[in-house]
């Protein structure tokens, strides 16, 4: 009983901190990231403590105990909860500390900034192309050998293909600049943010450029990206518009999560099944995706790492994810022996099953590297950090530089965007946050800016000054 007592109060706690922030912002980034983190954190603990008083949840995560270990009601996982509602209470408490009161943004923000959508469409055509050229041989393996690509590019034949990571990177740049441009398109011409002229040809070029790369994601088995992007474009559009049509909003994120259902469903099949697969799905089956949330294994994979480490004796490292990190920006084709991030320590200690895929908490990355002393450190950063990007999109005075001022503008929604992948690492994930989360939109957001020099140099718009920072 006491584990519903555990998981009830600190739930209330976390609603209540969540109100707190909530009235402090008044952004649905706030909320909605929170959300996040309590879905990779103490949703699955519901289900389990259920079934472990002699319930029945319909869960499935019985594989991944038979594969990893089972999960017991005992003094390691009332620990690992109060760990964890420790770990999100402590964001939402540096969140009230270091936010800016104020809404996000407000009608004092600078003049919205000028886009290209060719260059938008542009660089999505150009980045999705490169992505493929470098991960063809892979998959062009996987059709031969009737394989899952998913299955292959991910390492299931014992290592990744060569410039995987510059592979992601390029998918990912293709993804957020198709993402960035609907939401533009769709904010009108009097957002708040960016702007851009359209007509019905950038329209209908970035729905066939957005139905390609779904396909190439369903192909790859690339969930995670495609919900980075809905997140990250569906915030920015909420931020950008100045009167948002929730109906519509509303309704492009059930097709999103019925696209991110589709890929959970289809990327163990082999590539020339997956068309099969397609057409073999019956009404029944789709009325599945409206229980993906609540029945996907997202919620239970990493909520169970903590418990692991603490059932199992996993040793601390003092420290060693910090040299992980360092040495991270180092290619791994340049350097092959560089030292592992944390999860290949986790892994290796818990003997983790030959091609079974896993992931490590974050909050199990710091006690791995620093204890629970490790688990309170990195929530207040974790919640300082998030109030910084904040913090950083208010306008400070005509000093900031166009990088800076772009960075300001997509870093609030780019961050929540990110907690399902910065959850679900150690504070290694903090590199990707910075490289494929802020500095990648940045980047695209300043090649696309109408009177920024790449623009100028393809004079596009080469006259037109839009101010940034309003008089």
């Amino acid at each position: 009983m006491e584990f519903y007592v555990l998981l009830t109060s600190a739930t209330g706690a976390i609603v209540l901190l969540g109100w707190l922030v909530w009235s402090r912002a008044h952004h649905l980034s706030f909320p909605l990231g929170i959300g996040l983190i309590y879905y990779w954190s103490l949703f699955g603990a519901w289900s389990i403590v259920q079934d472990r008083l002699g319930g029945e949840s319909g869960k499935r995560y019985d594989y991944l105990e038979a594969k990893l270990f089972p999960v017991m009601l005992d003094d390691n996982y009332l620990m690992t909860l109060l760990l964890y509602a420790a770990f999100i209470i402590l964001i939402e408490i540096a969140l009230l500390l270091f936010l800016k009161p104020g809404p996000l943004p407000d009608d004092t923000w600078p003049a919205p900034i000028d886009v290209s959508h060719g260059v938008l469409l542009c660089l999505a055509v150009l980045c999705g192309i490169g992505s493929y050229a470098l991960i063809r041989e892979p998959l062009e393996m996987a059709d031969s050998m009737n394989l899952s690509t998913y299955m292959v590019t991910r390492g299931g034949l014992g290592e990744l293909p060569p410039y995987f990571t510059i592979h992601q990177l390029l998918s990912r740049g293709a993804l957020l600049s198709t993402a960035i441009g609907l939401s533009i398109v769709s904010s009108g011409r009097e957002a708040r943010l960016f702007v851009g002229s359209d007509g019905w040809a950038v329209r209908a070029g970035y729905l066939a450029v957005a139905a390609g790369l779904f396909w190439f994601a369903l192909i790859l088995g690339n969930k995670n990206e495609l919900l980075f992007v809905g997140i990250g474009g569906g915030l920015l559009y909420l931020a950008n518009a100045r009167r948002p049509r929730l109906a519509a909003l509303t309704l492009t994120g059930a097709v999103g999560f019925v696209g991110l259902w589709l890929v959970d469903t289809l990327r163990g099949l082999p590539l020339a099944a997956v068309a099969g697969g397609l057409q073999d799905l019956e009404p029944a089956h789709w009325l599945n995706a409206a229980q993906f949330v609540a029945s996907s294994n997202e919620a239970f994979a990493a909520h169970f790492s903590l418990y692991g480490a603490l059932a199992l004796n996993v040793p601390l490292t003092y420290g060693e994810s910090v040299l992980s990190m360092l040495a991270s920006v180092i290619p791994r084709f340049a350097w092959p022996n560089r030292p592992p991030d944390i999860y290949l320590h986790y892994a290796d200690s818990i003997g983790v099953a030959e091609g079974q895929g896993f992931t490590i908490h974050h909050a199990t990355g710091w006690y791995l590297n620093f204890g629970v002393l490790g688990i309170l450190a990195g929530a207040l950063l974790w919640g300082w950090v998030w109030a910084r990007c904040s913090v950083d999109a208010h306008p400070v005075g005509p000093h900031r530089s166009r990088f800076w001022i772009l960075w300001g503008r997509v870093l609030p929604w780019m961050f929540v965007a990110s907690i399902p992948m910065l959850i679900r690492a150690g504070f290694e994930g903090y590199k990707a946050l910075l490289v494929e989360a802020f500095l990648l939109p940045t980047v695209i957001l300043l090649l696309a800016s109408t009177d920024g020099t790449f623009c100028r140099v393809l004079r596009l718009n080469p006259d037109r000054r839009t101010p940034l920072l309003a008089e």
